[in-house]
């Protein structure tokens, strides 16, 4: 076996067993951001192994969340220096 396919492998596996412990009820971006694997990678192997169907397409986002609550201030402490936001 070459050294490209066991890594393929072994990142298989990472991708199985962080989203099979919760029952595939993940996004892409989740199993990136936990396997530290790059979400291209991440889609391409679950595409290849035909695992796309059991994940959650996309996740509301959580208005609670205290990194969207920041940026939000953030972006009302620009619009009072009189800054364009987009």
């Amino acid at each position: 076996m070459e050294k490209r396919q066991i890594k393929a492998m072994a990142d298989s596996f990472r991708i199985w067993q962080f989203a099979s412990q919760r029952e595939w009820n993940v996004t892409v971006d989740e199993i990136a951001d936990a396997t530290e694997l790059h979400p291209v990678r991440v889609f391409k192997m679950c595409l290849h192994r035909q695992w796309t169907r059991r994940l959650v397409r996309h996740r509301r986002p959580n208005w609670n969340d205290t990194a969207f609550k920041r940026q939000a201030v953030r972006l009302d402490e620009l619009r009072d220096l009189g800054l364009p936001v987009c």
